[in-house]
């Protein structure tokens, strides 16, 4: 079935999501961006690259999130370009609205896109020759430019299992 991915009002893509793992609440697929959502991926699909950068600033401070405070580690993280970076991808993240078929906004729980390029490029900067080849052949040929996963929100699922 065919969703919609939306932010701030504007169109930003579109895929046919699917059942994941035999779960229901679990959903992915082949992300097929508009002209908007292509401006906005590099965004959307920066997580890793730049949790990977803040966990490196914070090592080379001898800081770490997980000894934090909640107050601490939102100090940290508006003290450092790398925490601020997170701290927009959050906020993005937030004004994504996913519709279903019907063009009703759906509760998701968590969403996430990936770039198939900047994962090979961060696999190629940070493993072994071997571990580099397996990830690039996996890669290769016919795979996807952009991916998208949701989990639906537990009001979703009620929905989705009312209708059927």
């Amino acid at each position: 079935m065919t969703y919609t991915f939306w932010h701030l009002g504007v169109l930003i893509g579109e895929a046919n999501l699917a059942s994941m793992s035999g779960n229901r609440s679990h959903l992915g697929g082949i992300f097929h961006p508009t002209e908007a959502g292509l401006a906005l991926l590099p965004q959307l699909c920066s997580i890793v690259r730049i949790g990977n950068a803040l966990q490196k600033h914070l090592r080379s401070t001898g800081q770490s999130l997980d000894r934090m405070s909640p107050d601490e580690a939102q100090a940290a993280l508006t003290a450092c370009d790398e925490g601020r970076a997170i701290l927009d991808f959050g906020r993005t993240m937030s004004e994504i609205e996913l519709r279903g078929p019907d063009g009703v906004q759906v509760g998701v729980a968590s969403m996430g896109f990936s770039d198939t390029e900047e994962l090979r490029r961060l696999a190629s900067a940070s493993r072994g020759r071997s571990a580099k080849r397996q990830f690039k052949r996996r890669l290769q040929g016919d795979a996807p430019r952009y991916i998208v996963s949701a989990t639906l929100g537990q009001s979703a699922l009620r929905d989705t299992a009312a209708v059927h």
